[in-house]
């Protein structure tokens, strides 16, 4: 299958990893090219079988968040990162996105919402488990500002709107359909958003606004 979707999935709990494998098989136009489990792993398999997307767990020997930076440094371009993990820590979230991952799913995950993780990535976008996106939310609301101006404050009402559905996942055409707008709206916003955040794209804006989220939890 030539236009298959590759995926390798580093994990370092073997049980887990064929599970998630077996799910994978089954799911029409995606190929496993390789498993491993460490960091180590992970840096290889992405240099020997460059996937498409590599589902990655936080808790590595040697570190996911550790391999995700080393693999981002060395392979920007074509491999795209979902940390799949038992962590549903805002700190670790932030720290992935920073990393440069381009998704965050939880272990919890059914097998429709990893393909949707899968396929979401794959396609440019990034992704955050909803469950997980709105936990942060709620545990952000009703506490007191940071200590330090987010630069998240600068945003309209709208726009941060905007960027909290982004967060979820959802595309522009997906964010202009649930908010009633055109597409080219949405686009010239978010480039806006991303300006005056200071950001380039999409998982360095959720790492801004996941990591000021938990500083004002803390």
């Amino acid at each position: 299958m030539p236009d298959s979707l590759t995926v390798a999935i580093v994990d370092d709990h073997p049980f887990y990893r064929d599970g998630v494998m077996r799910a994978l098989q089954k799911a029409r136009g995606i190929r496993i090219v390789g498993t491993g489990g460490s960091a180590d792993d992970a840096v290889r398999l992405v240099s020997e079988a460059k996937p498409d997307i590599l589902l990655l767990d936080i808790g590595l020997p040697g570190g996911g968040i550790e391999a995700a930076r080393t693999i981002q440094a060395s392979s920007p371009a074509k491999t795209r990162v979902i940390i799949l993990t038992g962590s549903d820590d805002s700190a670790d979230v932030a720290a992935a996105f920073q990393g440069g991952v381009r998704g965050y799913l939880l272990k919890g995950a059914d097998s429709a919402e990893l393909l949707q993780a899968i396929r979401t990535v794959h396609q440019g976008e990034t992704f955050i488990t909803p469950m997980l996106w709105s936990r942060v939310m709620a545990q952000g609301s009703g506490s007191a500002a940071p200590p330090q101006a987010s630069p998240a404050l600068e945003l309209s009402a709208r726009e941060r709107q905007m960027l909290d559905l982004a967060c979820t996942g959802l595309t522009n055409g997906e964010i202009a359909t649930r908010l009633n707008l055109a597409l080219p709206t949405v686009k010239n916003s978010m480039s806006r958003i991303f300006d005056k955040l200071g950001v380039r794209n999409r998982a360095e804006a959720i790492a801004l606004n996941v990591g000021s989220k938990s500083r004002a939890r803390d």
